[in-house]
């Protein structure tokens, strides 16, 4: 199980995440950066894994 199959682009997860931070207030920072990461992260991995 060493080698990971997933690469991922850090910097595109990155970029996910900024563009849908403008999506919500400021405010529900601490909820809601987690939920954002981890959604970025699936999106980013499923286009990448096709």
């Amino acid at each position: 199980m060493g080698s990971n199959k997933y690469e991922l682009d850090v910097a595109k997860i990155n970029k996910v995440v900024e563009i849908m931070q403008g999506e919500f207030e400021r405010d529900s920072d601490q909820l809601v950066m987690p939920v954002l990461y981890l959604m970025a992260t699936i999106l980013v991995a499923s286009e990448t894994n096709k």
